[in-house]
């Protein structure tokens, strides 16, 4: 007689992976994704900041999954094989400068302009194994100012171990104000408004899921925290602020283990457990506690009166303030 073989153990986080799929997940395709994110926002950029960023995320990411990237010059996702040859670019690689390709984007920085990049895998939403994805931009938020970010998407699967890695690396070598790494949703932008209605729902139960809408966030990233992560940044401006260092001091003394800090050359990373939680609160959303702690701590630096992302369910009154601020009051 022939045993069966046991099927394979299934894991929490395969679980929760799967059970937010499906309520994602629609007959054209998935609405939104989980990822591993990373987000810094940054009001400094130096001439040679585009290159230092790439570097990092090459260190980290693998050389298969850097196949197309983006510029404003180009009209499209274009092959790193075979990249547009934009005036500048020609002039770059005459010079032998590395990445010619990118000498657009260079110069827009040096001339203090808005510009956009981006390094992608070319694998949809819907692509199995998920997706790696690099953003850096900077946008005008008013008349006299401009903020950009850095945003790296990894696979749900690649580990919290090398997110981190990430972190602590652009950490050290780029100027920020703050940041957050953690689970986060990746959602379908030509349906944003079904999708945020979709995450809205998985966010009521699963706490420690980030969502992103920078055109509502990114303005106010010079005054304001959006709030916290797994991992939360803090630039030396936030660190050299006497309460918030005071607080976080407090966080880590209450924290029993749980939490730390550690130095980098632009600021501190502040680290709540050992890894990115759920915060389902169907199983009491014990694994982000100490990211609830540090939320409440922070609470008086927390962004509060964003505009309202897309979608019908946080068009509602004061819903997405509450979801911003669901670790520290009680609306969400």
């Amino acid at each position: 007689m022939n045993a069966t073989a046991p099927a394979p153990a299934v894991s929490g986080q395969d679980r929760v992976l799967a059970l937010v799929d499906q309520r994602l997940e629609t007959t054209r395709g998935p609405l939104a994704r989980l990822v591993l994110d990373l987000t810094l926002y940054l009001d400094e950029f130096g001439t040679d900041l585009l290159d230092r960023v790439i570097d990092q995320y090459e260190e980290l990411c693998p050389a298969a999954e850097r196949r197309l990237y983006s510029i404003d010059e180009a009209l499209h996702w274009a092959s790193i094989g075979e990249p547009v040859w934009t005036d500048a670019a020609r002039s770059a690689a005459q010079r032998g400068q590395t990445r010619p390709h990118l000498q657009a984007a260079r110069q827009r920085i040096e001339d203090r302009r808005e510009f956009a990049f981006g390094l992608w895998d070319g694998r949809e939403l819907n692509a199995p194994g998920g997706s790696w994805n690099l953003a850096i931009r900077r946008v005008r938020v008013a008349d006299n100012r401009c903020l950009g970010f850095i945003r790296v998407l990894v696979p749900a699967r690649a580990g919290p171990s090398l997110l981190q890695q990430m972190v602590l690396h652009l950490c050290d070598t780029v100027p920020f104000l703050s940041g957050h790494a953690g689970w986060a949703f990746s959602y379908d932008v030509w349906r944003s408004e079904s999708a945020f209605d979709a995450m809205y729902a998985v966010a009521k139960r699963f706490l420690g899921v980030d969502i992103e809408y920078l055109s509502s966030t990114l303005p106010k990233m010079a005054e304001s925290l959006k709030g916290t992560g797994w991992l939360t940044m803090l630039g030396s401006r936030w660190c050299q602020h006497p309460a918030v260092s005071s607080a976080v001091n407090h966080w880590i003394s209450r924290a029993d283990g749980t939490a730390h800090a550690v130095a980098c050359g632009y600021g501190r990373v502040l680290v709540a457990g050992t890894g990115p939680g759920w915060g389902d609160r169907h199983r009491s959303a014990s694994d982000v506690a100490s990211q609830a702690a540090l939320a409440r701590a922070l609470s008086p630096y927390t962004l509060t009166d964003a505009s309202a992302f897309p979608g019908r369910r946080f068009a509602e009154p004061m819903q997405t303030s509450a979801w911003l601020r669901r670790f520290v009051d009680h609306g969400w």
